[in-house]
């Protein structure tokens, strides 16, 4: 086919088609032994090195390595929280109220004494749920029929005290919505409280009060049903002396 070279005017035309962007493989296969000039200069060597150990570092090397780096940060700030709040109690933490072991050891039913003097366990549990531990106590008075009075006591406590204010919330609204005529609010007891209440009924021989209020990281529900006949008022007297008792021997 002749001189290819020459045909084509290979030197003037490889150098305009280098400077837009095209290298021949002639030039391309002559890079090492450009490398080892002497008009290459001892920092060009320096970057050079540098840009091929930078091609050789494997992506997923990087990855694995940042990975590794969060990983042991994440570790050693988990040990210095768990070192700072692992043992941390209720008064360590500023709230009011911790769980309890045994949730009838705050109840006193001495308020309700004149009724009978026979205190029987009817229930006594606790479960602990994500961020609260619910609580339950209930006694009866008496076991005549037509006598005495079913007590009972049951606490929510919180990690934080906005925990026991909402559940008092919307307890408060259920109550309210379902029947406004029996519900009421309370003042003097915990930091806000409310009652509903069902006076004494000859047909079913019951009068029923419970008490709903939250104080600090604590709600608590006292529920007293009596057996005889009993006044509104002498009911609720009770209801709140048994829940204000309860809160001043769990606190104590």
């Amino acid at each position: 086919m002749g001189d290819q070279h020459g045909d084509w005017a290979y030197e003037e035309n490889t150098k305009a088609i280098s400077r837009l962007g095209y290298v021949p493989p002639e030039v391309r296969g002559n890079g090492p032994a450009d490398f080892d000039a002497d008009r290459v200069s001892a920092e060009d060597r320096v970057r050079f090195r540098a840009r091929r150990r930078a091609k050789k570092t494997s992506p997923l090397v990087k990855t694995l390595v940042i990975v590794g780096v969060v990983l042991v940060v994440g570790l050693v700030g988990t040990g210095v929280w768990w070192l700072s709040s692992g043992e941390e109690t209720a008064d360590d933490s500023g709230l009011a109220y911790e769980a309890l072991e045994q949730p009838c050891a705050p109840l006193d039913t001495s308020v309700m004494s004149d009724l009978s003097g026979d205190v029987q366990p009817l229930a006594e549990e606790s479960d602990t749920i994500g961020s609260k531990t619910e609580q339950v106590c209930a006694v009866r008075i008496g076991t005549e029929p037509g006598t005495g009075a079913d007590v009972e006591v049951s606490t929510v406590v919180f990690t934080r005290d906005a925990g026991a204010r909402n559940e008092f919330e919307h307890v408060a609204g259920k109550a309210e919505e379902a029947d406004p005529d029996t519900f009421a609010t309370l003042d003097g007891i915990g930091e806000a409280a409310f009652v509903v209440s069902r006076p004494w009924s000859e047909d079913t021989g019951t009068a029923d009060y419970s008490l709903h209020l939250y104080d600090g990281n604590a709600y608590l529900y006292a529920r007293i049903v009596v057996y005889s006949e009993m006044s509104e008022t002498e009911i609720a007297d009770r209801a709140a002396a048994v829940a204000r008792g309860y809160l001043d021997n769990w606190r104590g």
